[in-house]
Formats: structure tokens, C-alpha cells, sequence
């Protein structure tokens, strides 16, 4: 979940920084021609546009990019000119000016003449005479390079038979409630109607998206509107008969999704709406209301749906469970009207209850009765499962631990969804847990979504008593500090979807239960941790969405064999950062010698893992994160090695076949000494290490010396001077991981690992 996230907003930046194109009109040969109001063009890249040739009467902007729009006016009205970013606010300084012409075929910009002040703003708001051609420059000085928003708008009426269609809508939509009714109903300038927007003297847009709109569309929209190209009603509350709007030739898109319509409702004029090229009627609102009640056992009830109107209508009732991008609701044998009969009540009848309309007219559409939830007490296995969870995971200190342990309903505790008589989901992500998870985790049975990610720093092994959760659907445990490997227990968790074990420190190898057991499996995140072994094969799994395996231990023959089918993942191997980078099961080293000796540099065998045998490769070794030509061996060995050879070691193994496929060795820590101050070199500490703020030098001399700090990337994180022969170096707010630490005077350097807790 975050990670799509985070791709989104990785992919949305790129995308925005990256594309862009002259405006077309930034001649003035070129200027758009305004027909409809508002008119609205969106993503102008007012940056980009050609410079003013200058020449304008009374507002002369040689040299200032510009782009151009123009129009005659057909009433004397006030018109307004607007720039905005993208995000709905001015950024940088903007020019909208307006000019009159004697026409609009204009060549040069000479011909134009000001009627509106030559000063900076992004609004205009001024009279135009009727008749009278007119040109607006807009342009945008330090905005940077995101987009502009241009809007003009330049009243127009409709005729008497228009404005009256839209009065009836007014009138049976209940317009006096409506979210926002601006100027409707009234005597202003039917452009000027929120939502409406006027093309050549008729109506062409009608956008009440999202505007608290109930009753219905009057027929006369659609007969007397007969220019109407876009109409969109989405995400209100009307009913009734939809109109035939198939009737109006210019009309390209209808969309009444989300409102409170019956099968009836759409069936009448079905068939002529279908024939618009875009008509949305899909997601209707669910009908009823929401009902929760304590139910007795042994008990009889009777659950109801309002009929809904339609040819033969057909109901299905539901469990409701946790749906992650494949249903799994749970259907009722025999339920198959409008009411429901639980006879004698028991335990497991107790649970969240909801029905489905369908229709064989109108097979891509549901309507849902909203949930009834029969609710009864958890057992108590569960509340000391919640207990347990409070308590081993330091509960007092959670960001969020609203109603935990108190006599309040469980379902309002923080995080806690039930249903029924049962927990059915724990989110805690975000919430500053610590500790263990105990093992009476194990004991929700009817658990369907356990979310510990983000913000947490939950330790020790993985709970095998996760794998009695046979309910689960959503498992996200990661960002976390988890170690050991994958409990064999969780083959049991069949109706997983969604698998987060990312960014902790997880070994071992990944079971191929993971691959066999789950068949509705969309996403399988493992980053960040130190598996290694062959990856089981996914490419059976029909709903898989996506895979990420990068910064573990894995060869390319680990999975090279299904790298193709992952390339077509919808979030694919297309982006490497899914498999690469890779690490060897190396682990650092620090090697201390004199000059004159010879370093060795090794790397673990890699050529044969498991009977497999390693694909081309290409292996370099690198000095301070610089490339060493011609260091392409294993060992690579440096004879007679000198206080220069000091530094930290690593070494890159490529593929030749996956593209941006890197396999990193850990970093080996090289520190050459002058023998004659091994005596320095063996009083020389650094303590406390590892460490969690401040770390201590102590040496036998106070001649100046430079302390430089690396992170593994080679980067140079801190750098001071010391003087004292016991010093401090405040690490406090470094983030936790390796560092290599070099200490140098004129004579000697010294190069250490440092580990920040």
C-alpha cells in the first residue's frame, strides 16, 4: 500500500519535471480563439513561451514570453482573466493584459492597443464593449517550470428555451440545496452559472459533479439543450427516469456514477445512452442504511433490502470480508431474495451482513444494501490476545492508544475493526510500537487484516502462530526490525493478498509455499532484508500486481527464468529498483597492515548456487566508491601496499543479460600504517562501538589531526579537526547503520568501521 504510494509520487514528479512543450500560441499570429465561457486551458507552460516582439500601445513587453487569446464580445459585460498554478495559487509574477484590434486576424503586435493597466496581477476584472475585438497576453515571469492554469471569462447568454431547461433542472434537483448554486436561477449571464459553461451562444458543458443534487433531470435538458456536449451528474443523490440524451447529436459524454438510480431508472432510454460514446452509471450509491444490533442467541431475524425497480432483479446475500483487489466476499448458500431468515442464532452467525442487486439488463452494475452488523461479545481468547498485544509491544507508548483496555466497545479501540463477535482487523501502522509480538496473536481467528507497517520498531522472530490466521487477507509487517526466517506455519494463510515483509531484517530462504499456497496474491514485498536462495516462481499466480526483491542476496539465476513474466507485472521489472541492487552474503571486513605488505580483496564464490550455474558476469572492484581500472579479478590483490592504499573496498557484479542488475560485496575497510608507528597505531581507540550518540578518540599525541566520516556510499558526512589526545565526535543525529571513520596527519591515516545504533 505505501509502496504504491510512493511509486505514484516517484512517477507523478518525474513526469512533471521531465515533460513540457511550447505553447502553440505564443505568436501572436497563433492566439486562441475563446468561444465558450469559462474557457479553461489547463498545464500551459507559460516558461517555455517565445518573447514578446514588442511594439503594443500603451503596454509594450519586448523581450517578456508571452502566449495570446482573443475574441469579439457580444455583450457589454465585465470579463475576467486568471492565472493560477496547477495547484490553485499564482506563483511567480503574471501579466494578463487586455488589448483591442481591428480584428482578429492580427500579424503584428504593434496593432494591438491597452485597455487595461500594464501592471502585474493575476486577475483581471474589466468592461468590455460589445461587438469590439480584443486580444489578452498572459505571461509569467519566475514561476519556475511547473504548469499555469489560464481561465477567461467572458459572459455569454443562451436563449429563452435554454435557460429555462436549465431552470427546470434547478427546480428538480432540488437547486436551493445544492453545494454550490452560484448565479443559478437568477438574472446574471448564463456562463456564469456554476458548472456551466456557454460555447457560440448555447449551452455546451453541465458540470455538477459532487454538488448534493437530489430529485431528478427534467426531460427538457435533453430536448431543448441540443448542443450539449458534455453533461456530469456524477456523485450526487438523483433518481428516476434518466433521460434520452442520445437525442442531442453533439453529445460525447453523460455521466450520472454514483447517484441513487434503480435498474428501472436506467433501463428506460438503456440502450439509446449506451450509444454515447463515454456514459457512466456505475458505482450507485448503497441504499438503506447502515444497521448494527446485539444479537441473542438462539434468536430468530429477518434481514431486509429494499426492492429495488428493474426487470427481473436478482439478490444475493454476503458475509462481508476484506476485499484487496479480488472479492472474497463471502456469498450465503440459498440467499437469494430480498430478506434474509437467520434462524436460531449462533456464534458464528454473528458477523456483517450485506445484499447485492443485479440486473441481466445491465450486467456491469451492482447495487449494494448497505451493512447490517450482528454484533456479540469477542471471546475472551481474543481480548487477552489484545491485551497481550498491548502490553508486548509497550503499549502506555503508543502514539495512538485510544480506549485499549478500557471498558469501552472494542470496535472503538484505536486500530480495531469487528465484526460480529470477532476481530476482524488490527491497523496499527504509524503507531510506535515496540517490542515482541506475542504469540497469542494467533488467537484471532476471524482476523482478516493484520497492518504493523511504518512508524513501528517491532523485533524477534516472526510468530508462527501468525499461520493460524487462516482468514487473513493483508499482512504487512513491514519497516520493522523482525528477524529469522519466514515460519513454515504461514502455508496455512491461503487467502493472503497482499504479503509486506520489506525493510526488515529477515533471513533464509523464501519458502515455495509463498508461490503454491496463495492464489490471490497481488503484491509480494521482501526488500530491504537477507534472504537468499532461489525465488520461487510466481508466474502462475493470475492476480500478481507486482514483486519486490531488491537489497537482499540474490544471483540473477536465482530467477532469471521468470524474469520476462515480470517485466509485464502492472507495477513490473520495467524499473530495476524492484530486483537491484543485491547484496553478497560477504559480510564487512577490516583489514590492518603495514606498507610494504599486500592486500588481498576477496568475494564469496558466486559461479554455482544451488546446482545453478551463474549466467555471464562482469565483476569491478572500487576504491572509495571510484572505479579501479582493470581490478576485474576474484582476488583482486595489491602487492606492496602503501598509506595511499588506505580506503574502503568494494566490488560490483553485473549481468550481461538483466539490464541494471547489480550484485554489491560489503564494504572492506583497508587501513595501511608506517611501521614505525605501529606504537601509535596501537594506542590508538575509538570507543564506544557501536554507538548510539557520542563516539571517543583517544591517542597517544595532540598534533593536529582531521577526522573525515563516510557513509557506505562514499559520501563525506562530517569532517573536524582535533588537537587533544581524547576527543568527542557527536553522531547523535546520524541515522543508524555503517560508517567509515579515516584519521590523518601529516604522518599517519587510520581508516575504521564505526557502527550508529
Amino acid at each position: 500500500m505505501k509502496n504504491l504510494l510512493l511509486l505514484f509520487i516517484f512517477t507523478f514528479f518525474t513526469t512533471l519535471l521531465s515533460f513540457g512543450q511550447v505553447p502553440p500560441n505564443d505568436l501572436i499570429q497563433n492566439a486562441t480563439l475563446v468561444t465558450e465561457s469559462p474557457f479553461v486551458e489547463t498545464d500551459v507552460r507559460l516558461d517555455l513561451s517565445s518573447p514578446s516582439t514588442g511594439g503594443q500601445t500603451g503596454c509594450d513587453l519586448l523581450d517578456t514570453p508571452v502566449v495570446y487569446y482573443k475574441f469579439t464580445a457580444i455583450a457589454n459585460y465585465n470579463i475576467s482573466i486568471a492565472v493560477e498554478d496547477g495547484w490553485g495559487y499564482d506563483n511567480g509574477e503574471t501579466l494578463s493584459i487586455l488589448y483591442s484590434a481591428p480584428n482578429l486576424n492580427v500579424t503584428d503586435e504593434s496593432q494591438l492597443t491597452a485597455v487595461s493597466p500594464c501592471t502585474y496581477g493575476n486577475i483581471i476584472d474589466l468592461p468590455v464593449t460589445a461587438g469590439t475585438n480584443y486580444y489578452t497576453l498572459v505571461s509569467r515571469i519566475g514561476g519556475g517550470t511547473f504548469w499555469s492554469d489560464v481561465i477567461i471569462d467572458i459572459p455569454q447568454e443562451v436563449s429563452a428555451n435554454e435557460r429555462s431547461a436549465l431552470i427546470d433542472l434547478y427546480n428538480n434537483a432540488d437547486g436551493a440545496n445544492w453545494a454550490n448554486n452560484n448565479n443559478w436561477n437568477t438574472s446574471e449571464p448564463i456562463s456564469s452559472w456554476h458548472g456551466v459553461t456557454v460555447k457560440d451562444g448555447h449551452v455546451s458543458k453541465i458540470n455538477l459533479r459532487w454538488n448534493n443534487l437530489t430529485g431528478t433531470i427534467p426531460e427538457s435538458i435533453s430536448t431543448a439543450l441540443a448542443f450539449l456536449e458534455n453533461a456530469d451528474f456524477g456523485f450526487n443523490y438523483l433518481s428516476g427516469i434518466i433521460p434520452d440524451f442520445s437525442i442531442i447529436p453533439t453529445i460525447i459524454q453523460l455521466d450520472v456514477s454514483s447517484n441513487i438510480y434503480s435498474f428501472q431508472d436506467l433501463e428506460t432510454h438503456y440502450t439509446n445512452n449506451t450509444s454515447i460514446s463515454t456514459f457512466n452509471y456505475q458505482f450507485p450509491k448503497p441504499i438503506d442504511t447502515e444497521d448494527s444490533f446485539d444479537g441473542v442467541i438462539g434468536d430468530n431475524y429477518t434481514l431486509t433490502m429494499t426492492p429495488v425497480n428493474g426487470t427481473n432483479v436478482q439478490y444475493q446475500w454476503y458475509k462481508k470480508r476484506t476485499n484487496y483487489y479480488d472479492p472474497s466476499d463471502e456469498p450465503i448458500a440459498g440467499a437469494n431474495s430480498s430478506t434474509l431468515n437467520i434462524v436460531n442464532l449462533q456464534e458464528e452467525d454473528m458477523d456483517i451482513y450485506f445484499c447485492k442487486a443485479t440486473s441481466p439488463i445491465i450486467t456491469d452494475l451492482e447495487i449494494d444494501r448497505n451493512p447490517i452488523n450482528i454484533n456479540g461479545p469477542i471471546s475472551e481468547a481474543e481480548l487477552n490476545a489484545l491485551a497481550a498485544i498491548y502490553y508486548s509491544t509497550n503499549g502506555d507508548n503508543w502514539n495512538n492508544n485510544t480506549n485499549w483496555l478500557t471498558a469501552e466497545p472494542i470496535s472503538t479501540w484505536h486500530g480495531i475493526t469487528i465484526s460480529g463477535n470477532k476481530v476482524s482487523g488490527i491497523d496499527l501502522n504509524g503507531n510506535n510500537l515496540t517490542g515482541t509480538l506475542p504469540p497469542e496473536i494467533g488467537d484471532f481467528y476471524g482476523l482478516e487484516v493484520l497492518a504493523l507497517f511504518y512508524g513501528n520498531n517491532i523485533s524477534g522472530n516472526l510468530p508462527p502462530e501468525i499461520g493460524n490466521l487462516t482468514e487473513l487477507r493483508i499482512l504487512d509487517v513491514g519497516d520493522n526490525n523482525f528477524t529469522g526466517e519466514i515460519p513454515a506455519s504461514y502455508a496455512n494463510l491461503t487467502n493472503l493478498r497482499g504479503f509486506w515483509f520489506n525493510d526488515n531484517q529477515l533471513s533464509g530462504e523464501v519458502p515455495d509455499f509463498v508461490a503454491t499456497n496463495y492464489p490471490n496474491m497481488t503484491f509480494f514485498y521482501i526488500s530491504n532484508n537477507n534472504f537468499h536462495g532461489v525465488l520461487p516462481d510466481f508466474t502462475s499466480l493470475q492476480n500478481l500486481l507486482s514483486v519486490n526483491i531488491s537489497n537482499n542476496h540474490f544471483y540473477v539465476s536465482d530467477f532469471a527464468n521468470e524474469f520476462n513474466d515480470y517485466l509485464n507485472l502492472q507495477y513490473g521489472w520495467s524499473n530495476s529498483n524492484y530486483y537491484s541492487p543485491q547484496t553478497t552474503l560477504d559480510l564487512p571486513e577490516n583489514q590492518s597492515l603495514l606498507e610494504g605488505e599486500d592486500i588481498y580483496l576477496t568475494v564469496s564464490e558466486s559461479i554455482e548456487r544451488y546446482g545453478n550455474t551463474r549466467r555471464a558476469q562482469v565483476l569491478q572492484w572500487y576504491k572509495d566508491n571510484v572505479l579501479i581500472p582493470g581490478a576485474n579479478t576474484n582476488p583482486y590483490i595489491i602487492t606492496n601496499a602503501t598509506m595511499a592504499d588506505s580506503g574502503s573496498y568494494h566490488c560490483v557484479i553485473t549481468d550481461t543479460d538483466i539490464p541494471d542488475f547489480e550484485i554489491f560485496r560489503a564494504p572492506i575497510v583497508v587501513d595501511v600504517t608506517l611501521g614505525i608507528h605501529e606504537n601509535e597505531l596501537q594506542d590508538f581507540q575509538i570507543y564506544p562501538n557501536p554507538t548510539n550518540s557520542f563516539l571517543y578518540i583517544k591517542r597517544p599525541t595532540n598534533i593536529e589531526a582531521t577526522i573525515n566520516v563516510y557513509d557506505i556510499n562514499g559520501r563525506l558526512i562530517l569532517n573536524q579537526t582535533i588537537i587533544n589526545t581524547l576527543n568527542e565526535i557527536n553522531l547523535s543525529k546520524f541515522q543508524s547503520g555503517m560508517y567509515i571513520l579515516e584519521y590523518k596527519t601529516n604522518e599517519v591515516k587510520i581508516v575504521k568501521q564505526i557502527i550508529k545504533q
